[in-house]
């Protein structure tokens, strides 16, 4: 039987999970579409939806693995910055915009995180980059090659225990 607190978006002292600004500032921040969100917590991209209009709680666990991609995303950046320091021939690949229509085609080689959060690493690593030059970021085609460093991994996020309910009824 599922946590009624997990359910609720609550944690276990019954404060909320995430709250719904946090859910979309947070989202945003990382250059994610409500889509991937859905896609990635294979939910109706209806229920992210009203996660990120303040219509329904986030879960617990979707507040997790988001926060998860926000430390794990930090550290990435902070790997490439500091790779791009140290190799001033350095190139790290984002996909060509024109190569990959949808966040699903980048794939396996890409970590199949999404056009919106490739670029948001970008623009944080030139945003380090105004403390230590090098380097270049370019485009590669997305088909044809992969990215300079792996990507994270994307966490396994738990299935709201109601949203196979809402999936069917949406």
């Amino acid at each position: 039987m599922p946590d009624n607190h997990a359910r609720r978006g609550l944690r276990t002292d019954g404060t909320p999970a995430m709250t719904p600004a946090e859910f979309r500032a947070t989202r945003e921040m990382l250059g994610l579409s409500i889509g991937w969100i859905a896609d990635m917590a294979q939910v109706n991209p209806r229920n992210a939806r009203k996660w990120d209009q303040g219509m329904n709680p986030v879960p617990e666990g979707i507040a997790q693995a988001l926060d998860k991609i926000a430390r794990d995303t930090a550290l990435y950046v902070d790997k490439v910055a500091s790779k791009r320091a140290l190799d001033p021939d350095f190139e790290f690949k984002v996909p060509q915009p024109t190569t990959a229509k949808e966040d699903r085609e980048l794939g396996e080689d890409w970590g199949y995180w999404s056009m919106g959060w490739w670029w948001n690493v970008g623009g944080r690593v030139l945003d380090d980059d105004r403390k230590a030059r090098g380097g270049a970021i370019v485009y590669v085609d997305a088909a044809e090659e992969g990215p300079s460093i792996t990507p994270p991994s994307i966490p396994h996020v738990p299935r709201p225990p109601h949203a196979q309910h809402q999936r069917a009824a949406d």
